[in-house]
């Protein structure tokens, strides 16, 4: 089981090709898609939500099962 962070329906996604973080999994400046972020422990994920209140504003950490 993994943890991942989720805004008004989309998760936090990795776009390498801008070095930034975004809600959803395609890149809404360039079009690519990106890595969904996950931790496997949930203390992490509430650490980087922690480290950016702004951005994560309203987001909500879920558990998600690898399959």
């Amino acid at each position: 089981m993994t943890y991942c962070l989720v805004l008004d329906g989309l998760s936090l996604h990795y776009y390498a090709g801008q070095g930034a973080y975004g809600w959803g999994p395609v890149s809404s400046t360039t079009g690519e898609p990106g890595t969904l972020v996950e931790w496997y422990m949930q203390c992490e994920a509430e650490e980087w939500m922690t480290e950016r209140r702004v951005f994560c504003a309203g987001a909500k950490i879920i558990e998600r099962d690898e399959k």
